[in-house]
């Protein structure tokens, strides 16, 4: 699966690409199932969008159709295009933190399109609870719909963006080792076990700022609980292959 590049406030995905198939694990039973699983974002956020759609296990929970696994790399390249479509910084130089805000929404907003320009409403719904358990509770520093959901007041959004910074912050400084594809499988695996720590801490954080019924509402978004599949392959990622194309499939 191609993973996109995404800028700023979102940086932390990059780095948990290392941790794979390994979950957030939050501090209350009700959010034992709703910890996001590392290295997958995307959503953004974690993996997440149509990256998540070219998972065959992922295809067989939502019941998609031939017709709909055909659609999915097409779709992918199309939010690629998409993506590189909305640049960097105005000065050509770091985008400033409202740029970056900024583009996260735009990207979610790129992504979500997509993924219902395939699904059906029932399927949407499916999905869009797997989503969020590969996000855990770091999506609702930047997912609007689902901080919506729970009716988050200012003071918490406040408190969330500033966990986020933190979370960003500290992952930066853990990539200060050098590049991951240089490490030797002990550095990677140390490093796999430090951006989960660092995971870890910021959903307890998070979860810590929800009141109770939040913490319901949230548990009643994730849905019942998916197995993410263990990455394999080149560069631990798992590709869908293209399904035949369908009768009457126009290309």
């Amino acid at each position: 699966m191609g993973r996109r590049s995404l800028p700023g406030s979102i940086i932390v995905a990059a780095v948990m690409a290392l941790a794979v198939s390994v979950p957030l694990v939050s501090p209350t039973a009700a959010f034992a199932q709703g910890g996001g699983q590392g290295g997958r974002r995307g959503g953004g956020r974690m993996m997440g969008g149509v990256m998540l759609l070219s998972i065959p296990q992922v295809q067989t929970e939502l019941k998609m159709t031939p017709p709909q696994v055909f659609k999915v790399s097409g779709k992918q390249q199309e939010v690629r295009e998409a993506m590189r479509g909305l640049g960097g910084g105005g000065g050509g130089g770091r985008p400033t933190p409202e740029e970056m805000q900024m583009m996260m929404v735009k990207r979610q907003e790129i992504q979500s399109k997509a993924v219902a320009s395939l699904l059906d409403a029932t399927q949407l719904k499916r999905f869009r609870q797997i989503e969020l358990q590969q996000e855990g509770p770091l999506a609702l520093a930047t997912r609007k719909d689902a901080a919506d959901e729970l009716k988050l007041t200012e003071d918490q959004k406040k408190g969330i963006a500033a966990i986020q910074k933190q979370t960003n912050d500290d992952m930066q400084a853990a990539r200060q080792g050098g590049n991951p594809q240089n490490m030797t499988p002990e550095e990677r695996t140390a490093l796999t076990a430090k951006t989960q720590a660092i995971q870890k801490a910021s959903a307890d954080k998070i979860v810590a700022l929800l009141t109770e019924p939040q913490k319901a509402q949230w548990k009643t978004m994730l849905g019942e609980p998916f197995k993410m599949p263990a990455m394999g392959g080149q560069g631990g990622r798992q590709r869908a292959e293209p399904a035949p194309a369908p009768a009457g499939t126009s290309i």
